[in-house]
């Protein structure tokens, strides 16, 4: 008996202390910028971090941000990330929040809840942005806002967001 109450206590020290483990905690941070040169920093972290660039855009992931987005996203399908659609559901306006790394063509079609066609626009993506869609015009309901971006150099990736407008 005694020694299952030694081998629980040991199992659990050995639990603690790969999850105590696995923390990262930052003391102190900045960020300045002299001309085109842009610094951030941070001390007391784990140096994780990933940058991407293509051209004018520039990405960086790292160890603080909360979401971690599949550069190699393979497929026909809009990466989490690259399109972000908020906040659903939505009272008067649909924010998108744009975070493609290629140039190149984003489409987008609103849907009603019935499948009629409401509303058609088409944007050129040249760096990252935020594009808005007024919900006033429109009833309670659900509506489908269906995403296609054609890179300039590459194949049409697409999605479908469900979205759910209440006043």
């Amino acid at each position: 008996m005694m020694l299952m109450r030694g081998l629980y206590f040991a199992a659990f020290l050995l639990f603690a202390i790969s999850v105590s483990a696995q923390q990262a905690t930052t003391n102190t941070s900045g960020s300045g910028q002299a001309g085109n040169i842009i610094l951030d920093w941070s001390l007391g972290e784990l140096t994780l971090v990933h940058t991407v660039q293509n051209g004018n855009l520039v990405f960086t992931q790292g160890l603080h941000q909360g979401v971690l987005i599949d550069l190699n996203a393979s497929g026909s399908v809009i990466a989490h990330g690259e399109l972000l659609v908020y906040p659903n559901p939505a009272r008067r306006t649909l924010n998108l929040g744009i975070g493609f790394f290629e140039t190149g063509t984003l489409s987008l079609r609103l849907f009603s809840p019935t499948g009629a066609l409401l509303r058609q626009s088409e944007y050129p993506i040249t760096a990252f942005g935020n594009r808005h869609i007024d919900l006033t015009p429109y009833a309670n309901g659900v509506y489908m806002l269906h995403a296609v971006f054609t890179p300039t150099n590459g194949q049409p990736r697409k999605n479908t967001y469900k979205i759910l407008h209440l006043q």
